[in-house]
C-alpha cells in the first residue's frame, strides 16, 4: 500500500479550482475528503471521494460544483 500525499491532493484541488479559488475553501474540501479516505486507497476511489466531498459542500456554495464536475 502507498500512503496518499496530502500536498499532492491539495495541489490538484487548487488546479481544479483555479477559476473559483476565491469562492471555495481548499481546507474545507480536504477536511471533508479526509473523512472518506485512508492510506492505500486506490486512485479511482480517491477521485470518487473527492467528488463526493465537493458535492457535500455544494449546499454551502454552488462554486464547489466546479470541482465536482
Amino acid at each position: 500500500d502507498v500512503a496518499f500525499d496530502r500536498l499532492k491532493i491539495e495541489q490538484a484541488i487548487r488546479r481544479c479550482c483555479a477559476e473559483c479559488l476565491q469562492d471555495v475553501s481548499v481546507d474545507l474540501i480536504i477536511e471533508e475528503l479526509m473523512r472518506n479516505i485512508y492510506d492505500g486507497i486506490p486512485t479511482k476511489d480517491l477521485e470518487r471521494a473527492l467528488i463526493l466531498a465537493a458535492v457535500a459542500l455544494m449546499e454551502r456554495d454552488p462554486a464547489y460544483d466546479v470541482l465536482a464536475a
